[in-house]
C-alpha cells in the first residue's frame, strides 16, 4: 500500500522509483487476478500463465531507414541499461515495413554500431531468440492473422478509398481549418455485396481500424497521465494495399509476442500511443509501460534527424571518438545522477548506477564542446589504465591518416610505441 500512496508527489510530479515499482506491483496483481477469474481471463482472450510477473523486457526497434544517428543510439542505450539493471533482457528488432524508404546499409550499420558502443542485445536478427524472427518483413503471416482476427470480430474493415479521393477529403478538411490525418468512414458500412463485388473486380483496398467512441488514456511513465479524444484519432490504415503492415499494427503486435513489458522511445511517439493503446484493447491485451524520452536537439534548437551526416554515429567512428566517450555523453543527454555532480561514466559504472530516477523531462541540445572534453578525459583514463590499447588504437588511427597522404612526409617515428605514449600525456580529443 505504500507504493500506491505516494506514486505522485505534490504538483502531480512522478518520483520514478515508486512510479515504476507501483506499476510492477500493479501489473503483478493484476495478472494474478485474472489467473483467478474466469470471466477476465476470457474477455481478455488470453491464457493466464502469460500474465504472471516477468523481468522487465525491453526492446530498441529502429526503421532502416538511414545511419543511426545520437538520438537512436540513446533511446538503444537508455533501454538496454533500464533492462539490464533489472535482470531482464534487451532485444534488437529491425522494423523494415516501410520498403520505399529503406537503405540497403542501415540494418547492418545498426547492428555495428550497437556493438561499437558496448550496447549488447540479448535478441536480435543476427543472433536470433526465444521469438523469432526479428525482422518484421519476415513476419507477414503474422500480421495477416491478426488481421483478420480483427476484421473477424469487426474491429477493423476492408476501406476501398482511391488515392484521388484521400486526397480531395484531406483538401476539404484543410479548407475547414483541420490539420493532419482524417477519415470520413465512408467504407465502413458498405453491404457486404458491394465488397464483394470491389474484391471480384480486383480493386486495391486497405484494411483499416475501427476506433471506437469515447477517450483513450496514456499512462506515461515521464509526462504521467494524458487525455486523448478519440473524435480525433482516425482509423488508422493497419494494412496497406500491398499486404504489408503499418508501423503501429506491426509494433503493437511485434511488442505483444515478444512480451516486451517497457516501451521507452522518443517524444516524437507520444502522438501515436492512443492508437497503441487501441489496438491493444480490440485484441484484448494489455500495453505495456511507455516512457516517452523528450528529444535531442541541435545546437540551434531543432530536432535531429538521422538525414542529418554530421550527428550519425558513423561519423563520430570515423572521427575516431572512442565508444566511451560518445557512451557517457549520451547517458547525460537527459539523465543525470540525483545524488552527485558526476559526469564521468563508464557502462560498468553507468549499469550501477542508471536509474529512471534522474532521467531529465527536458530537451537537451547537442553540444559538441562538452562531447570533446569527455573524450579527452577517456583517452586520459585509457592512457592511464591501459596504455598498450592505448598506443595501438592510436597508431591504428595515424595510419589510416597517413593512408590518404604522401607517406614520404611523415617522420617514420611518429608511429614508434615511445612518441605515441608521449603524445598521450597532452592529448585532448582522438586524432582525426
Amino acid at each position: 500500500l505504500k507504493y500506491f500512496g505516494s506514486s505522485v508527489v505534490p504538483e502531480q510530479k512522478l518520483y520514478w522509483p515508486v512510479f515504476f515499482e507501483s506499476i510492477m506491483l500493479t501489473r503483478c496483481l493484476r495478472r494474478f487476478h485474472r489467473t483467478t477469474n474466469t470471466s477476465v481471463s476470457h474477455q481478455l482472450k488470453e491464457s493466464p500463465v502469460r500474465f504472471l510477473c516477468q523481468p522487465i523486457r525491453t526492446r530498441y526497434a529502429p526503421s532502416p531507414t538511414g545511419f543511426m544517428h545520437l538520438g537512436g543510439l540513446r533511446t538503444a542505450l537508455y533501454n538496454y541499461l533500464i533492462a539490464k539493471k533489472s535482470g531482464g533482457s534487451f532485444v534488437l528488432r529491425i522494423e523494415d515495413t516501410d520498403q520505399a524508404r529503406l537503405v540497403k546499409e542501415s540494418m547492418q550499420d545498426i547492428i555495428d554500431t550497437l556493438n561499437w558502443a558496448g550496447i549488447k542485445y540479448d535478441e536480435g536478427p543476427d543472433i536470433s531468440g526465444p521469438y523469432p524472427p526479428y525482422k518484421q518483413s519476415d513476419r507477414l503471416d503474422i500480421y495477416k492473422q491478426h488481421v483478420d482476427q480483427l476484421l473477424e470480430s469487426g474491429d477493423a474493415y476492408k476501406c476501398f478509398c482511391s488515392e484521388e479521393r484521400l486526397q480531395a477529403l484531406k483538401a476539404s478538411y484543410s479548407k475547414k481549418g483541420f490539420s493532419g490525418s482524417f477519415y470520413d468512414r465512408y467504407c465502413l458500412n458498405l453491404a457486404p455485396e458491394k465488397v464483394q463485388k470491389n474484391l471480384d473486380e480486383g480493386k486495391p483496398y486497405v484494411i483499416r481500424h475501427k476506433v471506437p467512441k469515447g477517450i483513450t488514456i496514456v499512462n506515461d511513465g515521464l509526462k504521467g497521465e494524458i487525455e486523448f479524444k478519440n473524435a480525433f484519432i482516425p482509423d488508422q490504415v493497419i494494412m496497406k494495399s500491398d499486404g504489408y503492415p503499418t508501423y503501429h499494427l506491426a509494433n503493437v503486435v511485434d511488442d505483444h509476442l515478444m512480451e516486451i513489458t517497457h516501451v521507452i522511445r522518443g517524444d516524437e511517439w507520444l502522438p501515436s500511443s492512443p492508437k497503441h493503446n487501441l489496438l491493444y484493447a480490440s485484441f484484448g491485451w494489455e500495453p505495456p509501460t511507455w516512457v516517452h524520452l523528450p528529444l535531442l536537439l541541435s545546437p540551434e534548437g531543432q530536432k535531429l534527424s538521422k538525414r542529418h551526416g554530421d550527428i550519425s554515429i558513423r561519423s563520430y567512428i570515423n572521427k575516431k571518438y572512442l565508444p566511451e566517450s560518445v557512451v557517457n555523453y549520451l547517458a547525460m543527454l537527459g539523465w543525470g545522477p540525483v545524488d552527485s555532480n558526476k559526469e564521468i561514466f563508464t557502462m560498468e559504472e553507468l549499469l550501477k548506477e542508471f536509474g529512471t530516477e534522474g532521467l531529465n523531462p527536458s530537451s537537451s541540445r547537442i553540444d559538441q564542446d562538452k562531447l570533446d572534453w569527455l573524450n579527452g578525459v577517456h583517452i586520459k583514463k585509457l592512457i592511464d589504465s591501459n596504455p598498450a590499447k592505448y598506443v595501438s588504437s592510436l597508431r591504428t588511427a595515424l595510419e589510416e591518416h597517413i593512408d590518404q597522404y604522401n607517406k614520404e612526409i611523415w617522420d617514420p617515428k611518429v608511429l614508434e610505441d615511445e612518441y605515441l605514449r608521449s603524445v598521450g600525456k597532452n592529448i585532448q580529443v582522438v586524432l582525426c
